[in-house]
């Protein structure tokens, strides 16, 4: 007894371990730290990942005032982190998070195979050396090497194979809670994986009814505890499904993306490519399916098909199984199906792991059956196996290498540990709400990382209306990301912007505070608060025009209730030069801002022959910053790009502005308090006024005025304004997300009804018969 419990022991580490390790010798040979100079910092686990990551450690799941302006969270953390297996990161500094994302990749390698073993184990009665083969094939099959930069995938990939125990259970008369448990946390931990995986496993469930020849009685009655375990375990993950599908309708399911051009997603000679070792071609959608699982298993799946013992009832449920997937993935309507309807922006063929389980789980019933299972041959295959998917795992590592470029880890840390100083030095700032502002970027989603309140911002949750917003008023926007860049003395006034870290000159008129490294503190004593009463009529007169700086004006006209405009042009004298345009002035001593257009390519801005920005790019199209010069002085600012270059000069009336910013203080709102969801102060109004907020608007926003809940209007269809009374007023904004309540409702329902049919069921003590 004991020594089958050693031996059951000893697989299932090996089943766990040979995957994991394989894994973390592959980063090793990589030179991954911490065993060499570069990082698992790649494509979305750079700039997505790893600042969400980090961001855990801020307590942020339903509001965050880190993400553009602030607003919902729940769909980032649930789209992105809320898989337990994340909380293992709150153990690792957030300056060395790239190690401690390796090590997590790694732990998921792993426990994808040790959960396909445990599969393995009860569908066919055994746990040996032909497992731990398997295990290792399935943990690391191409899909999970080449996405794992999407770390949180990997948990649907660990998940499947214990849903699949649960329907085998299901099949043979047993009960449902292993199937409506994995559901459960597959729902909870991998938001848009467990989609797919609800598909899988509904193709899955039919094919071994058909397969097992089951009766309608039979087939009836485990559809029933299916069914019955899909909707306990989605109204169990109701309290984070609804809202997660709420906030994602505010950005990428509610925006129209591109979509397919064709009708078949690769050609044959590129998917048989996809079946050989170490074949890489792109994770953009140029690229075809990522299905490799190894030689072996290929190679097995085909022989299935010949084995005489196996019937051809199976063979053909088998076969038109593995066609429907191969269809999905080829053919362009099917594939959109998977995608929950929509064009996946590259990662193509997100689902592709179910394929390549398929080919395992076939691979190994057609090992069985020609009695490979012998010691000797396991390991002879094991090792052969084991060699083949290191080769796969480096090639696949090389190939997004070569593609896109590991970020260096010294890059990443020396970043954390230069911005770091300065974010805490803006923690010590305790009066009232600001928010922080960057002129460079490592990713667009440090506000978060960091923990300062934000404007830049990207991720699948973004909100559409604010990018909106942010893009009219001059700042850099694009797809699903809006950006801080291309903010003004007005902007940062506006929104709430009092600090600033550049590694360039700023507005002279903002005060250093802190340096570290090359980049810069600075304070910005002209940053309003959250909220200002201003003038209804005028407010709701705003709007918005082509050209931002006009845009500008009309905001602070429309919140001064005023005709004065703080952005004026600028004479200049704009010459062409070959490939170039030369603009020429003479400095009014005042703050000079530009926007510049072009037909084509990109460029260079030059102010006074050096160099400070490169134009024209998506970071880069929005307003410029191009200085404050003294009064008389001339100024040259030259353009290079080979299309129609039109550019817009403006300087900003320096005392128009400050008159503007000090009507506005006089009647800001005091903020007392503010925390995650929640803002309150005093704020003192005309009659006639509204309370003008920086605060993105949401369904979820309740405003109490003196304690009374009033409601809210929108302005710009992008921010929050709360009616008001003349009078000094205690203002009270609080936050829940849309749908959460809801879903806690829901999510208590199963509960109790779990509780009363065990009550109602429970047996009860047998009398005795006189």
């Amino acid at each position: 007894m004991n020594q089958n419990k050693n031996k059951t022991i000893i697989t299932a580490l090996l089943c766990f371990m040979l995957p994991a390790i394989i894994t973390l010798i592959a980063f090793a040979k990589m030179g991954m730290a911490p065993f060499g100079k570069s990082s698992t910092m790649i494509m979305d686990m750079a700039g997505q990942y790893v600042e969400f990551l980090c961001g855990l450690k801020n307590g942020d799941v339903f509001f965050s005032w880190s993400k553009s302006l602030g607003g919902n969270y729940i769909g980032v953390f649930t789209y992105y982190v809320s898989s337990p297996l994340s909380l293992l990161t709150l153990l690792c500094p957030n300056s060395q998070m790239p190690i401690g994302v390796l090590f997590l990749t790694v732990l998921k390698i792993g426990l994808a195979g040790l959960t396909f073993s445990f599969m393995l184990k009860y569908k066919f009665g055994r746990y040996d050396l032909s497992t731990v083969l398997f295990s290792m094939l399935y943990g690391l099959m191409s899909y999970n090497i080449a996405y794992s930069m999407c770390i949180m995938w990997l948990d649907g990939v660990i998940w499947l194979p214990v849903i699949i125990i649960g329907i085998e259970k299901i099949l043979k008369g047993k009960n449902n809670w292993i199937l409506t448990f994995a559901l459960f946390v597959s729902f909870i931990s991998t938001y848009y994986i467990s989609y797919m995986i609800g598909i899988f496993t509904a193709i899955y469930f039919l094919y071994r009814c058909l397969e097992e020849k089951l009766g309608v009685r039979a087939i009836l009655q485990s559809l029933r505890k299916f069914v019955f375990s899909v909707i306990v375990a989605a109204s169990w993950g109701a309290f984070l499904l609804l809202p997660t599908l709420a906030s994602l309708f505010q950005g990428k399911i509610g925006t129209r993306g591109v979509d397919y051009n064709s009708k078949f997603n690769f050609s044959m000679h590129d998917f048989l490519q996809k079946l050989q070792p170490g074949s890489y071609d792109s994770i953009t959608n140029s690229g075809s399916p990522f299905i490799y699982c190894g030689i072996i298993a290929l190679l097995l799946f085909v022989i299935f098909f010949a084995l005489k013992k196996i019937s051809l009832h199976s063979k053909l449920l088998t076969g038109l199984f593995t066609l429907l997937l191969f269809f999905s993935l080829w053919i362009c309507s099917l594939d959109k199906v998977w995608h929950v309807f929509q064009f996946p922006n590259w990662f193509p063929y997100r689902y592709s792991f179910v394929f390549s389980f398929l080919i395992i789980l076939t691979a190994y019933r057609a090992f069985l059956e020609l009695k490979l299972t012998k010691p000797l041959i396991a390991l002879v295959l094991l090792i052969i196996c084991s060699v083949d998917m290191y080769g796969n795992t480096i090639a696949i590592f090389k190939g997004l290498n070569n593609e896109f470029g590991y970020e260096s880890y010294e890059s990443y840390h020396e970043y954390k540990e230069r911005i770091t100083p300065l974010v805490a030095e803006t923690n010590k700032d305790k009066d009232g709400f600001f928010r922080v502002g960057a002129t460079f970027e490592r990713t667009k989603n440090e506000s978060i990382g960091f923990g300062y309140n934000g404007i830049t911002h990207y991720s699948s949750t973004y909100n559409r209306y604010v990018n909106n917003l942010l893009q009219k008023m001059g700042m850099a926007q694009s797809w699903m990301w809006s950006s801080y860049f291309g903010s003004t003395m007005v902007t940062d006034a506006v929104f709430s912007v009092r600090y600033v870290i550049s590694e360039h000159p700023v507005s002279p008129y903002y005060s250093p505070v802190k340096e570290s490294g090359s980049a810069k503190l600075y304070h910005n004593s002209n940053a309003l608060s959250i909220g200002t009463a201003v003038n209804e009529q005028s407010l709701f007169g705003f709007q918005f025009s082509d050209n931002s700086f006009e845009s500008q004006n009309r905001l602070i006209k429309a919140l001064t209730n005023s005709n004065d405009d703080c952005f004026n042009y600028l004479e200049n004298t704009a010459t062409d030069i070959g490939n170039a345009v030369e603009y020429n002035f003479v400095s009014n001593g005042m703050p000079v801002y530009a926007f510049f257009t072009t037909s084509e390519g990109d460029g260079d801005l030059l102010v006074n022959g050096e160099n400070t920005a490169k134009l024209f790019t998506n970071e880069t199209r929005c307003v410029q910053y191009i200085g404050t010069f003294n009064e008389g002085e001339n100024v040259k600012v030259a353009v290079n790009n080979s299309g129609n270059i039109e550019g817009k000069l403006c300087y900003l009336n320096k005392e128009i502005y400050e008159r503007s910013v000090a009507a506005l203080k006089s009647k800001e709102l005091h903020v007392d308090n503010y925390h995650n969801g929640s803002v309150s102060g005093t704020v003192s109004a005309n009659e006639g006024d509204v309370l003008f907020t920086s605060i993105p608007y949401d369904q979820g926003w309740r405003a109490y005025v003196d304690g009374k809940e009033v409601e809210l209007k929108t302005f710009a269809d992008s921010l929050i304004t709360i009616p008001l009374t003349a009078g000094t007023h205690k203002i009270k904004i609080t936050y829940t997300p849309v749908g959460f309540t809801e879903g806690i409702c829901i999510s208590l329902v199963p509960s109790l009804l779990v509780l009363m049919l065990l009550l109602v069921t429970k047996k009860l003590p047998v009398s005795k018969p006189k």
